[in-house]
This record gives structure tokens, sequence and C-alpha cells, in this order.
């Protein structure tokens, strides 16, 4: 069979998949009429595998800067206090 982009199809074919839909794209049926549901996962099953997706990658989630902000600005302050010469002693008994 000719396969062609669905740009070069022409207008016979298109009309031909409206009228005569293949028997893939139509719902099935259970044994009582009623069209099938669709495909669930039990609960957790999802989650499992996101889990072990992001645990193998090393894509960070969350931007690294909302918490070197933080972080820059204590340091910061931290190193003015050692420059006016205010040392920092440890409570330790």
């Amino acid at each position: 069979m000719d396969r062609r982009n669905s740009s070069q199809l022409d207008h016979s074919d298109s009309l031909t998949r409206l009228l005569f839909p293949s028997p893939l794209s139509t719902p099935s049926l259970t044994a009582s009429g009623k069209p099938r549901k669709p495909h669930r996962y039990r609960p957790g099953t999802v989650a499992l595998r996101e889990i072990r997706r992001y645990q193998k990658s090393t894509e960070l989630l969350i931007r690294k800067l909302p918490f070197v902000l933080p972080f820059s600005c204590s340091l910061l302050s931290l190193l003015s206090l050692i420059q006016d010469g205010v040392r920092i002693a440890s409570n330790v008994s």
C-alpha cells in the first residue's frame, strides 16, 4: 500500500475514513452491549513507577535558586560579622 503524509491525502480518502471507520477506532462492547471501560492501573502502581523513574534520573525537580538565596544571604551576614571582628564560639561544656 502506498504510504503518504497526512498533508498529501486527497478528499476521497478522508471521506472514506469518515463513512467507514476502522474497527479499531470504534469502542469495543462487552457481552451485555455496554461500552468497555478504559484500562486503569491499580492504586499505587503509577506512583511506584514514578518513584522508580525519578530515582533513576538526576534532573532537578525544584530549581536551585529558591534554596540558594536564603543560604547566601545568611552566609553574607555571617561573613560581615566575622570581618567586623565578632567571633562566634560554640557552647561546649
